[in-house]
């Protein structure tokens, strides 16, 4: 498989940013390589509803801005229930926060980023870039407590128990 194509799995996959030295990295290719790639990629998405997108020396995929006007009237006419795993995930960083997108996949030992992309989507979660430099954390939002009647995440039911549960098994997993 091409580089452009195997970096589009990639993309596609993490759903978030993906920093160019980590796509050398996992390709085994160098800088050069990697932008003549990215550069394939960005010419084969032209006209397409994905755009590839360069920020920072990071890289991800996003809807084209052609685009936006049909997906604007999509979410102002369609007013979806959130699905069980963006409900699960949404709970998880309620309970968790900070957490990152790894821990969460670990609790529900599946992938969470199409749930992850949901809920910031929707306002519901906030991403923040974590201490290490390739990863993020997620808490609640502002727009989740409110929605919630509530002013943090400590007044949720139960949370302190099951915090202290679910700190206990996290240092017992360690």
């Amino acid at each position: 498989m091409e580089p452009d194509a195997l970096i589009e799995a990639i993309l596609f996959y993490t759903a978030e940013p993906v920093p160019k030295v980590r796509l050398g990295e996992l390709l085994d290719i160098g800088d050069s390589e990697i932008d003549d790639a990215l550069a394939v990629l960005r010419t084969k998405l032209e006209g397409r509803g994905i755009a590839l997108m360069d920020h920072d020396g990071e890289v991800t995929l996003a809807t084209s801005t052609g685009a936006s006007p049909i997906l604007e009237r999509l979410e102002a006419t369609e007013e979806r229930a959130l699905s069980k795993s963006a409900l699960e995930v949404l709970s998880i960083i309620a309970y968790q926060a900070p957490v990152t997108s790894a821990d969460i996949d670990q609790i529900r030992g599946v992938n969470s980023q199409s749930a992850l992309r949901q809920l910031l989507m929707r306002g519901l979660a906030k991403r923040e870039r974590a201490s290490e430099a390739a990863s993020y954390t997620y808490t609640p939002s502002i727009d989740l407590l409110a929605h919630l009647g509530i002013g943090q995440a400590s007044e949720l039911p139960e949370y302190e128990p099951l915090r202290a549960f679910l700190d206990k098994q996290k240092t017992e997993t360690l």
